[in-house]
Order: structure tokens, then sequence, then C-alpha cells
């Protein structure tokens, strides 16, 4: 099961760093560079054109790291080079939960850090971890659709996880996992896959 990835490079950046500082300068031109070939990437067409990629985002994992070692304090630079080990094409999962886990340290309040810790957890199997960081998400961003259907996707795949821990009865796991889907179709009327996802999961309700 495979949980989703915000795309918004710009959204790990946290809120008290809106100001013009070095940091924040020096972090929006990587950040610019992973989205520009990230989406060469994902436009290619041939192996070629793909391996034309490797090597600058070689680059740019460099510039990370020397960027981390200027800047050792900012939550945001761990965030955004978390999200490019974790892209398929670096897939280093394990090198990018470990700056998540730095970020959140040293900022506990962004959101897609806990989303991406939820993913993450998620994925490895500890779905009762998981669940924490989504919950951490929503409430940390509320109107965020993805973060309500995170844990609706979550207490439908990882039922029996939930069930077995005796932290939930079949009613309350039911009715949470409704409610996620439900907030996600509200809060993004227009796409198609959240309502349908809302939609079938009556069929995954015991009652």
């Amino acid at each position: 099961l495979i949980f989703v990835t915000l795309i918004g490079m710009t959204a790990a950046l946290p809120r008290a760093v809106a100001q013009q500082d070095p940091a924040t300068n020096d972090l929006k031109a990587l950040v610019d560079r992973q989205r520009t070939l990230l989406a060469k990437a994902a436009a290619a067409t041939e192996a070629s054109e793909a391996e034309d990629v490797r090597a600058p985002l070689q680059r740019l994992v460099f510039d990370y790291e020397d960027y981390l070692k200027k800047y050792p304090d900012v939550a945001a630079g761990y965030a955004s080079y978390a999200m490019l080990l974790g892209n398929p094409l670096i897939d280093e999962r394990r090198r990018a939960a470990a700056l998540l886990l730095r970020a959140n340290q040293l900022d506990a309040d962004i959101p897609l850090v806990k989303n991406q810790l939820g993913n993450y957890l998620a994925e490895e199997g500890r779905p009762l971890e998981a669940i924490n960081y989504f919950l951490a998400a929503t409430r940390l961003e509320p109107n965020e659709p993805l973060y309500h259907f995170q844990i609706g996707t979550l207490l439908s795949a990882a039922r029996d996880d939930f069930l077995k821990s005796g932290d939930w009865t079949r009613e309350a796991l039911d009715h949470a996992m409704i409610d996620a889907f439900r907030q996600a179709a509200e809060l993004s009327p227009d796409n198609v896959p959240y309502a349908y996802r809302h939609c079938e999961a009556y069929y995954d309700l015991d009652t």
C-alpha cells in the first residue's frame, strides 16, 4: 500500500522563515532546482532522458549536504532534502526518515513532516505509530484533504492491527475511517478519487 506524498516542496518551509534571509534564499534555490529536475524526470519518455537527470540530481544531493552543514538548525532544509531522498529516482527512504525526524525535532509544527513520517511508518508496517503522525498533520493543517485521506486509508488497510491493539473498537474505527474519507472529499470537492473512495468506504463498514 502506497501512501501519498505532497508535491509542493515549499510546503516544507516553516512559517517562521518568511523573511528573505540567506538560509531561506539558499533553500528556495535548492527547492527550485529540485522541482525542475523531478519534473524533467517525470516527463521523460525514454530511458536516456531519465538518465540525463541522474547526474544533476546527484549534484543536488551534494549541495543539500553542504546546505545542512552551513545551516544545521533549519528544519525546512532537512524536510526538503528528505523529500528528494524519498523520491523513487534516489530511493533512500531510511535516510529520508532520519532527516524527517531531525526536522520534527527542530520544528514540531510542520504538517508536511508529520505526513511524511506517517507515510514511512505505514509503509514499514507500523500503522499504530503512523496514525499519530497523520492525526498530528490534520491538527496542524485541518483543511488539507490529503491528511484526512491518509487517515482513512490507513484505518481501512490496517484495520486488523488497530483492532488487535485493544485501543480501538470496530465501531470507533469505522466511524473514524468514514469521517476521514468524508472530510477529504468535502475539502476537495472536485477530486473524483477522494469522492469515489468515500463512497466505496461504506462497503468496508461492519454495519
